[in-house]
This record gives structure tokens, C-alpha cells and sequence, in this order.
């Protein structure tokens, strides 16, 4: 992971995503207003009598998408009440940190919070696998549909990445291709440590106390750290991860992938972007756009330094 890069430009596109309030804030992603308007045209013309063969494709098409979205938001949701589930686990399992270093070892509360936020990592990144999954069909679909064999168990992620064996990727254009590619960037390395923390020998740590915040660090069976992206490191270590800044980096490029893909569906469908960005709101716990900007601030500070080393 430490070979991501950070495009401060495109970070900053998050903000126009938020509507920013005083309990919770309102996120709207295009594609699930696509999402809204295409089920909405399904179920306005679905029942009308002597439909020409190619309106009757056309429903047959919008309504497999609208479907293919609404999975793909449902775990989406899955993802934000997890992120919404770990702030709330460190509200409930935060201790006072003791200065005798035997008494903490031997604190049940503190013994919780390692315990729990350990299996919060790891459902953390397979909430996150499982979105990323459901976006294969959606793609796939909008330009094209799923074989009769995969309407049961679903084509995934790696369906369609560059180099897979299926053929649904060689349906795609070009520009879907470009953002599934660009994706994967950042996505790969995370579902390296999903399936380490899923399917393989490892460790996964967390540091200090519960004041210090949610300090994590995944181990493959050799002892190597698997999450070195710098904007991510907490300030007083070196290999050390802080997850506010690891989430807010990941939902952060989560809502542009989804943005993106929004954008040229709609276009293909010869759908308004306006439409689109009106049709779907959901509210979110702050806290998400809170750590994304966060984020943003420390990967700001980072690049000035690293400009300033360089001149």
C-alpha cells in the first residue's frame, strides 16, 4: 500500500458530495440516484399495454440496473453502520488508562477494546470487499448483462479488473475500463489485507489506549507491516495505523469510484447528472466527512513538507 498516491485535486472533488448539518450530514452519490430515477422510469412504464419490442428491452435493461444499484447500495449501508458501529465501540469500551503498567495489563475494559477493535478490522475490510464486489455487476450491466449462470452467484471485483480470464471485461468501454483500473491503484492492496485477515496467517495489533484512538497494524506470518500509506500513519510511530485516517481514505475513495461510475452510467443512459444528484440523500453519521477532511489537512501538511525537502 505504501505505493499509493494521493491526488490532493480529486480529494478535494469529496467536499461537493456533503451537505454538511448540525446532527448528521446528507451524502448523495450519482449512481445511486441513477439508481432512484432508472427504477422510477421501470415502474412508470412497466404495466403500459402494446409496448414495441425495443421499449420492452429498454425495461428489461433499466430494471436489471435499478436492481444491480440496489444491491450494490444496500452494501454501501452495510459499510457506513459499520464505520458508525467502531465509533460507537470506542465510545462504550474507552477506559482510564492507568499509570501502573500491571494494573493495565490485567484491565478487563482494556482487554475488550483490543479484543473488539481487532475483529472491527477485520469486518471493517470485508464489508468494504463486499462493496466493491457488488459494483461488478452494476458495470457489467450497464453496458451489457450477466450470463444465466451468474444471475445466482454474482460475477465480483476481480471479474473485471485487467487480466481476468471472464469475458465481461472485454464488453466494457474504454472509459469504464480507465475507472475500474484507476481503482485499483488503492484497491488492490487493501484486498490483500482483507483476504490476509479473512483467509490467511496473521496478526493484527492494536496499539495503546483507548484515549490514544483506534491504532491498528495488520502482520503477514513474517512479521511484515501491511499497511504503510505515510498520510495513514499515526503521528508518533512509524508503522503504526491510525484508522480515522485509514477509513477516511478509504470512504473517500469509495465515494468518488461511486460518483464516477454514476456519471458515466448516467451519460450512457442518456440520464441528467441533475437528476441524478437530486434523486438519492442519505444521512450520515459526521463523523465521515469529519475524518475525509481530517485526511485531506494531513495529506495538505505532508505535501508541503515533502515540496519544501525538495526545493
Amino acid at each position: 500500500m505504501e505505493k499509493t498516491t494521493i491526488d490532493l485535486q480529486r480529494l478535494n472533488l469529496i467536499y461537493d458530495r456533503f451537505q454538511i448539518g448540525s446532527s448528521s450530514d446528507v451524502l448523495t452519490t450519482s449512481i445511486e440516484g441513477l439508481g432512484t430515477e432508472l427504477n422510477n422510469r421501470y415502474l412508470a412504464i412497466r404495466n403500459s399495454q402494446s409496448l414495441r419490442q425495443p421499449i420492452k428491452d429498454y425495461i428489461t435493461k433499466i430494471h436489471a440496473l435499478s436492481q444491480a444499484i440496489n444491491y450494490m447500495s444496500k452494501r454501501f449501508t452495510d459499510l457506513l453502520i459499520r464505520q458508525q458501529e467502531i465509533n460507537w465501540m470506542k465510545q462504550e469500551l474507552a477506559y482510564e488508562t492507568s499509570p501502573d503498567v500491571f494494573a493495565q495489563a490485567s484491565d478487563p475494559k482494556a482487554a475488550l477494546w483490543r479484543s473488539f477493535m481487532a475483529l472491527a478490522i477485520k469486518d471493517f475490510h470485508i464489508d468494504m470487499s463486499s462493496l466493491m464486489d457488488s459494483l461488478a455487476p452494476v458495470i457489467i450491466q450497464a453496458e451489457g448483462k450477466l450470463k444465466s449462470k451468474d444471475q445466482s452467484s454474482l460475477p465480483g471485483w476481480p471479474d473485471i479488473q485487467n487480466g481476468t480470464k471472464r469475458s465481461y471485461r472485454t464488453n466494457l468501454s474504454d472509459e469504464l475500463q480507465a475507472v475500474i483500473d484507476t481503482a485499483d491503484t488503492w484497491w488492490v492492496s487493501i484486498k490483500k489485507v482483507r483476504d490476509l485477515l479473512t483467509h490467511r496467517d496473521h496478526d493484527k495489533i492494536i496499539f495503546g489506549n483507548s484515549e490514544d484512538g483506534l491504532l491498528f497494524q495488520v502482520y503477514d506470518p513474517k512479521r511484515r507491516p501491511q499497511i504503510l500509506l505515510p498520510m495513514v500513519i499515526y503521528r508518533k510511530s512509524k508503522n503504526v495505523v491510525d484508522f480515522d485516517l485509514y477509513s477516511a481514505f478509504l470512504f473517500a475513495q469509495v465515494i468518488l469510484l461511486l460518483d464516477d461510475l454514476g456519471k458515466i452510467i448516467a451519460t450512457k443512459m442518456n440520464i441528467s447528472q441533475d437528476i441524478t444528484s437530486q434523486n438519492r440523500l442519505r444521512m450520515v453519521d459526521k463523523n465521515i466527512a469529519k475524518s475525509i477532511n481530517n485526511f485531506v489537512q494531513v495529506v495538505v501538511q505532508q505535501t508541503t513538507k515533502s515540496t519544501r525537502r525538495s526545493t
